[in-house]
């Protein structure tokens, strides 16, 4: 049986690493450029393989060379590959910058990724409903990831949104099929809704302000007020859930009310990443709280995210552990992943881990 089914975004990550970010018409020097397989879906599916979990990608890929080195990369890292299909469209692609401090922005073109849509999902059913969860994210077809959740209900499936990266236009009644929702984690610039639910993008932003974001999933539901001129806490780092649930965000207290409004779109757990400061953990008819994770110096943050969604995919596949034990250990895992440069190479194996750590498997 397999444990995950991984409905995947493969692409080619292009990276280079510098001092600070380039700003708009300026030119800067790279001290390091690295070439890398990954993807939201990939990183995932990776990160859960190296703990040991039994993983099938479902994914489309370029039949070009960035294409078909991604599949090899998968074979060598243990995930099953067989319902990966070459299309005549290009592999997706993300350029990524680096800075000193292991920040990243990245730039994505979808490629591939659009191709696994409403109609080629289907065929998937029978991989699907022998699965114990099925983790998507939001880098491919939005009508092939509800058609994906829809199967796997059919099947009495587990089903895990990593709501990355955000979209205005999301259709909401994904969220409904959702048994598990986690939000995105740090983000350089936002969009807001003004009264009439359309977008309007917020200009100017101070540069230095790194912004967590719950990605305004419940904007629209909610219909939230102008928030054109918001008065922006003093803490950089506070999360910036008020643009999303209409909730203003002066303290981990208000990120946990943000998290309860989430809850009732169905979902029965909502976890809310917060970069180095841990993640917020909602879960029905239990209390809110707030998870921290050990501080770190960070070498490079890309893929993070990914890391601790697949951990978390693989410790509840494992059924032996509570929502609160297996967010703490894949925080852990993925706080682990920032201590190296790359995605998918800065990822631990099982064990890599249990010399180090081997508390996590407990």
């Amino acid at each position: 049986m397999v444990d995950i089914s991984e409905v995947a975004c493969d692409e080619k990550k292009i990276s280079s690493y510098m001092d600070e970010f380039p700003r708009p018409g300026e030119s800067v020097g790279a001290d390091d450029f690295i070439m890398r397989c990954a993807g939201k879906g990939a990183n995932q599916a990776v990160a859960a393989a190296r703990l040991g979990a039994k993983v099938q990608l479902i994914a489309k890929v370029g039949d070009d060379q960035f294409g078909k080195s991604n599949i090899d990369n998968l074979t060598v890292r243990g995930v099953d590959i067989d319902r990966v299909e070459l299309v005549c469209t290009p592999t997706a692609t993300a350029t990524v910058f680096v800075n000193s401090e292991g920040e990243n922005c990245i730039a994505t073109v979808l490629g591939a990724n659009l191709e696994l849509d409403k109609t080629s999902a289907k065929k998937y059913e029978s991989a699907l409903k022998g699965a114990s969860l099925v983790l998507i994210q939001a880098e491919v077809s939005p009508l092939g990831n509800k058609k994906i959740f829809k199967l796997a209900k059919k099947h009495g499936v587990k089903t895990f949104f990593n709501a990355s990266p955000g979209d205005p236009d999301m259709d909401m009644s994904i969220v409904e099929l959702t048994d598990i929702l986690c939000t995105n984690q740090i983000e350089m610039t936002f969009q807001l809704v003004n009264e009439n639910n359309s977008l309007c993008p917020l200009r100017p932003y101070p540069s230095d302000m790194p912004i967590v974001t719950l990605r305004l999933i419940l904007a629209k539901p909610l219909g939230i007020r102008n928030l054109a001129t918001p008065d922006i806490a003093n803490d950089t780092q506070m999360i910036l859930a008020e643009f999303v649930t209409g909730i203003p965000q002066e303290s981990f207290e208000d990120a946990k009310n943000a998290a309860a409004q989430m809850l009732t779109m169905g979902p029965e757990h909502v976890i809310i990443t917060l970069g180095a400061k841990g993640c917020i953990l909602a879960s029905k008819d239990e209390l809110i709280e707030h998870i921290p994770v050990k501080k770190v110096t960070a070498v490079d943050t890309t893929g993070a995210g990914d890391c601790f969604c697949g951990s978390l995919a693989y410790f509840i596949g494992q059924g032996k552990f509570s929502m609160r034990d297996a967010v703490a250990k894949s925080a852990a895992i993925a706080t682990l992943s920032v201590l190296k440069q790359g995605t998918q190479s800065s990822y631990r194996t099982r064990e890599e881990i249990l010399c180090e750590y081997p508390y996590i498997f407990d």
